[in-house]
């Protein structure tokens, strides 16, 4: 057995920063869209904020499933070009696009009927008008966000990270002109309101999806594979095989989202003050949670090439970078956070109840900053070597049997102290992540040795 070296895990590590930093920019910007909707929809009114936010809170899980089913395509395109089976990377992709059409579509017609539905939407709460009208524009366009994203993913598995960072920050420029003018109006052109920022989502979507088909048409690398040259086909086993290894992505995503946001409906009964403090922890948590998850994107795409080009040991070096990585960075966010979290907190709000409250469960997220880099880099490498169905287990189990009830008990009950209210959520999601990151690191312990061992039996033949 090949011993691991600092040479080899500095030149991975190397290579993994390589193809993480445009992706943790894309990210950033995918993110800071959302933001700027709530943001220039609070200009025109609270009631629009409200709404937007609303509708956001609904939009933005949906869309993280629907994008984890197209991040099997990087683990399949990655494991194709290590073992020279280029030709192979369009069949995928092609029957991507199909299915992101299929399934986008589908959606967006369920959804519009169940828009239109009178039974749901008998509240006649402006704020719930206000998340009808923009969820009913903004839902239109995820055949379109779909198609970008089995694109995006394509070049992504075939090492090409830095387009998606550049046509993901152009959606970000063309959304904050749109917005004002859909949202305020300009001009003798009246906006629409909150809901205006639905019309401007759709619009940045066709922006992004127009900019990479022309970047995968004038792109030599990626035109090289064919996407858009006959022959096309249809084939079942290929459509198989995307959601076998995208769907368990897509549930385990969907699984740890919908914790998060759970939890903020069940701190609606201590007041607006507890439900801005959790907020605030939660939304830097969610800018935090890039970074970890930008390496173990990135992480994906280097150890399937590695293992498609049977250098199974390098993939092992390559995931060690990756978590040592992951792990600086983490110490370093955390440390960051508990040395300026009363800034932070007062960059927010200025109300003084809500800063003591964001400062606690501030350094509540800095605690679980390193299993939360362990767990997603791990992910990330077990997609990596399309293991993907634990994944689905492992954060159902960690998540809704471990953390979530732990949380339940410490934060709205007295069986075991006083209620913690938000503090005692939060240190549920804390023993939640933990949880995850121990089995993720014992899974992929298990999955790294039997792929050795395979290794090894072969070579002895």
């Amino acid at each position: 057995m090949k011993k691991f070296n600092i040479k080899h895990l500095s030149l991975e590590l190397q290579r993994i920063k390589s193809l993480a930093w445009p992706i943790l920019i894309a990210q950033i910007s995918q993110t800071l869209m959302s933001v700027s909707d709530i943001v220039m929809a609070g200009r025109a009114s609270a009631t629009d904020m409200a709404g937007v936010a609303l509708a956001t809170s609904v939009l933005i899980p949906l869309l993280y499933f629907l994008q984890g089913i197209m991040m099997a395509l990087p683990a399949i395109i990655s494991r194709l070009i290590g073992e020279k089976r280029k030709d192979y990377i369009a069949k995928f992709s092609q029957h991507a696009i199909i299915l992101s059409i299929v399934v986008g579509s589908g959606i967006s017609i369920f959804g519009t009927i169940l828009l239109n539905s009178h039974y749901l939407w008998i509240n006649p709460i402006p704020m719930i008008a206000v998340a009808r009208e923009y969820m009913s524009y903004a839902i239109s366009g995820i055949p379109i966000v779909m198609l970008y994203q089995s694109l995006r993913y394509t070049c992504e598995g075939m090492h090409r990270t830095k387009p998606g960072m550049i046509i993901t920050m152009l959606g970000l420029l063309v959304n904050l002109p749109m917005n004002l003018l859909f949202i305020h109006g300009v001009g003798a052109f009246e906006g629409f309101g909150g809901a205006g920022a639905g019309i401007a989502t759709v619009i940045v979507y066709c922006t992004m999806l127009s900019a990479t088909l022309v970047y995968c048409k004038k792109s030599k690398h990626i035109d090289k594979v064919k996407i858009f040259h006959p022959p096309y086909y249809f084939s079942f086993h290929v459509i198989g095989e995307i959601i076998k290894v995208g769907l368990p992505i897509a549930f385990a995503i969907l699984f740890e989202i919908s914790l998060f946001s759970v939890t903020a409906l069940l701190l609606i009964p201590y007041g607006d003050t507890t439900v801005a403090a959790h907020h605030i922890a939660l939304n830097m948590s969610a800018l935090l949670f890039m970074v970890p998850a930008s390496i173990g994107m990135a992480t994906t795409v280097r150890v399937g090439t590695l293992l498609g080009q049977k250098r199974n040991h390098q993939a092992q070096v390559s995931s060690r970078s990756a978590v040592i990585l992951g792990a600086g960075l983490a110490f370093f966010n955390a440390f960051l956070v508990v040395i300026f979290r009363v800034e932070i907190a007062s960059f927010y709000t200025s109300n003084e109840i809500v800063v003591a409250l964001a400062i606690d469960l501030l350094l509540l997220m800095a605690l679980f900053q390193l299993s939360d880099a362990f767990q997603v880099i791990t992910a990330g490498i077990l997609r990596g070597y399309k293991d993907t169905k634990v994944l689905l287990y492992i954060t159902f189990f960690s998540y809704w049997l471990i953390g979530f009830p732990l949380g339940v008990v410490l934060g709205l009950t007295n069986w075991v102290v006083p209620p913690m209210a938000a503090a005692g959520l939060w240190i549920g999601i804390i023993l939640g992540l933990t949880c995850s990151a121990t089995l993720m690191t014992l899974r992929l312990r298990i999955t790294q040795k039997r792929d050795i061992e395979k290794v090894l039996v072969l070579n002895s033949l």
